[in-house]
């Protein structure tokens, strides 16, 4: 049986044929592409990799079928405008604050955002009102932020030079905020809210997973849908809602950001995973939902492991994600860091990220019951043959130090590279995450504690990676010269 194609899949099958091409790319359709990827990829790929050719549109104004097939996602989504991303949700972070920017504005966001929304700020030059999120000593876990610190700060501000409020809701371990609670506050000051739900894009497709942001009101929402659903890396989708926002800005603001030259694949693949959504949604979640009410707790019967399990009644802990699996292991006597590395190398099973004391994966409908048979029986073995010990702790989180430039102003000021430990004291001048998830633990223009410096000595010892330390182990400051 022929599957029925969506337009724009029909139509790029269609202009694949045949005719002579004088344009990018320059394999041609596959005839000029290295034999070692035609051996492997196969023709179709190459077919399908085709320019913004006669018949296809332009991703950066679409008249055509391009704005056809995004109007048909935003139905899928529940959004009023939903845009193409091929340059990642990072391109959708970014569009959105050049969006709602004006001149000497601020944004109001969690200090715990993704690094793609502090660029967001040195492109912009918005200056952060940093609201520290909730956490869970006991769990180590970062949850949202507390909506009565939001009330307080919009209580004492002038809010008419509140550009934003940024919320990032699943955090990447699958925590959801108070992002109705937070929408509704800030609202009232008609202030428009931006949520990151990258790692939540499944949420519009089951009752038993959390509200997405779009359905709680939030004016943008950027979901990354290769994550858990199931279009290609790098592809992605913003939606917007409400009149707080001009869609006519947003984008604008995408073609400063976006590739001229999109990728029809990954344009391709937005399309056919919106379509499989409509179509299969349900059912494909039903399924990986019923396997988890035994994969869950056959992992938390196994000794020394446990999987994180919230608190729906604690600030900043509204609800969980059941897809994002976190498993702790300090009861085992290993850090995540190093379970993560006896899993991908004696049971070929990789994660997501490894954190210090807990490991997280992504469980999506395509995962079978089969793999999920092998998680566990690997889990039981790595228990039986490695007996309880005490681990090591890891030095106390730092709290957040103190900014005494703005992020813009540091990322452009003179800079110079200095060793880590030399390096305390002085103003950081680039950002510096432990990745992933790309959380900064150190912005531009905050001032490097010591402890921070002995935070990241300690990731980097345990065999973590820490993205903006330098292979010499230094890092940008500003300079005083």
């Amino acid at each position: 049986m022929v599957p029925q194609f969506p337009p724009l899949i029909a139509q790029l099958r269609q202009l694949a044929q045949g005719y002579r091409g004088f344009h990018t790319p320059g394999h041609q359709r596959g005839r000029g592409a290295p034999a070692s990827l035609r051996a492997w990829w196969g023709e179709a790929v190459f077919t399908a990799d085709l320019a913004e050719i006669p018949g296809l549109d332009n991703l950066g104004q679409p008249e055509g079928i391009l704005r056809s097939a995004q109007a048909r996602v935003a139905e899928i989504f529940g959004a009023e405008h939903t845009w193409f991303l091929v340059n990642g949700a990072t391109a959708g972070v970014l569009a959105s604050l050049l969006a709602v920017h004006r001149e000497n504005g601020c944004v109001i966001l969690p200090r715990h955002v993704h690094q793609s929304v502090i660029h967001g700020l040195i492109l912009t030059g918005a200056k952060p009102i940093f609201i520290l999120p909730e956490w869970d000593a006991q769990q180590q876990v970062w949850g949202g932020i507390d909506p009565e610190k939001l009330t307080a700060i919009l209580a004492s501000k002038n809010h008419s030079s509140i550009n934003a409020l940024v919320l990032n809701s699943p955090t990447y371990k699958g925590v959801c905020g108070a992002v109705a609670e937070c929408i509704e506050i800030a609202h009232k000051y008609n202030i428009p809210v931006i949520v990151d739900e990258a790692h939540g894009a499944h949420f519009p497709f089951h009752p038993q997973l959390p509200d997405s942001a779009l359905t709680l009101g939030a004016d943008v929402v950027i979901h990354s849908t290769h994550k858990v659903l199931t279009s290609l890396t790098q592809s992605a989708l913003l939606h917007q809602q409400g009149n707080r926002i001009s869609p006519q800005r947003i984008s604008q603001c995408l073609r400063l950001v976006q590739s001229s030259s999109p990728s029809y694949l990954l344009l391709a693949s937005l399309v056919a995973m919106a379509e499989q959504m409509a179509e299969q949604a349900e059912t494909l979640f039903d399924q990986l939902l019923t396997q988890l009410t035994w994969f869950i707790p056959a992992i938390n019967y196994i000794p020394g492991f446990s999987t994180l399990k919230i608190n729906a009644d604690q600030i900043g802990f509204t609800a969980q994600d059941p897809t994002r699996l976190v498993i702790q292991t300090q009861e085992l006597g290993v850090t995540g860091f190093m379970l993560d590395e006896l899993l991908h190398e004696q049971y070929k099973i990789t994660a997501e990220f490894p954190d210090y004391g807990d490991l997280t994966f992504i469980l999506s409908p395509s995962h079978t019951e089969a793999d999920l048979q092998i998680f566990v029986q690997a889990l039981q073995e790595i228990s039986t043959n490695r007996p309880a010990q005490p681990l090591t702790a890891l030095p106390p989180l730092p709290a957040v130090t103190e900014a005494v430039m703005s992020p813009r102003e540091a990322f452009f000021a003179p800079q110079r590279m200095l060793p880590w430990r030399e390096a305390v004291g002085k103003t950081c001048a680039t950002m510096v995450s432990p990745y992933p998830p790309g959380i900064p633990i150190l912005l531009p223009g905050e001032w490097i504690a010591p402890e921070v410096v002995d935070y990241l000595q300690e990731i980097d010892r345990l065999g973590g990676q820490v993205v903006g330390v330098e292979i010499d182990q230094t890092i940008a400051v500003v300079s005083n010269w």
